[in-house]
């Protein structure tokens, strides 16, 4: 993998306090969007846990580390300080 890719990739995953503080975050973004799949050239977000492992009860979830305040973010290629701006500003409000 490091061969293949030398440099930092484009995933970042952080967490909140609870779900509903990520569904605050992600409801006040305004470049990067709430979506299903990650990648692309927009930066999207998602909550793992009610969306990609939704089917997976709460408590395999929290073995894995899938928690309800996990945000998981594919960046695209908005200017880096923009996304910063918008995130800082969304987390700002929990």
């Amino acid at each position: 993998a490091k061969k293949q890719m030398p440099k930092f990739g484009g995933m970042l995953t952080f967490e909140v306090n609870n779900g509903n503080d990520a569904l605050t975050v992600l409801d006040n973004l305004e470049l990067a969007c709430f979506a299903a799949s990650l990648g692309g050239v927009r930066t999207t977000t998602q909550i793992p846990a009610t969306m990609a492992f939704l089917d997976i009860s709460e408590e395999e979830r929290q073995e894995m580390g899938i928690y309800q305040g996990m945000i998981r973010v594919s960046t695209g290629l908005e200017d880096p300080d923009d996304l910063i701006a918008d995130f800082n500003a969304a987390l700002s409000l929990i």
